[in-house]
């Protein structure tokens, strides 16, 4: 989540539609672009949990990455590449 095309806020958001369609809907598993897969259910729990404590300023970076402007983050389920503004 880098450049001036990226909206982190908006992927928060977007991943809060994801959590409830997964509890409305009962999906219990998911297959997402990246990763292993299936994911269980609470994955996205998980994931939403990892985003919004980097966006508050709560996950520090682990590392600026080798060749992207970005820095490698890792939460406690999620890793992401991200620039702060």
């Amino acid at each position: 989540m880098f450049g001036p095309a990226r909206n982190f806020a908006l992927y928060i958001e977007s991943l809060k539609k994801l959590a409830a369609l997964v509890k409305e809907k009962n999906i219990t598993e998911l297959y997402p672009g990246h990763s292993e897969y299936p994911l269980p259910q609470d994955s996205v729990e998980k994931v939403l949990e990892d985003a919004e404590n980097l966006y508050a300023g709560k996950i520090l970076p682990i590392k600026k990455h080798e060749f992207m402007p970005c820095s490698v983050y890792q939460g406690s389920y999620t890793g992401f590449l991200y620039q702060q503004e």
